[in-house]
């Protein structure tokens, strides 16, 4: 996992959204994460909860965020 858990979540979300940048973003995520690092699930958890809490999110982009960390989970390692 990457040691910027925020960046992750939000590429995980756009890899998730279906949209047009959905396939870019989970290659990004998928080299973001491509390598081991410290990120713990409780610095994954806290990242998850501060996205969901931003006033900037709509309810369907907060929506998206169970199944973006199924998806960093995935794809990732986590300590």
């Amino acid at each position: 996992m990457p040691t910027t858990p925020p960046g992750a979540v939000i590429l995980a979300q756009a890899a998730v959204s279906g949209d047009a940048l959905a396939t870019p973003a989970r290659a990004m995520l998928s080299a973001l994460l491509a390598d081991p690092s410290p990120l713990t699930r409780p610095a994954l958890t806290e990242a998850l909860r501060r996205r969901a809490a931003s006033p900037t999110m709509t309810r369907g982009e907060v929506e998206l965020l169970d199944t973006a960390e199924e998806l960093i989970l995935s794809v990732g390692q986590t300590g």
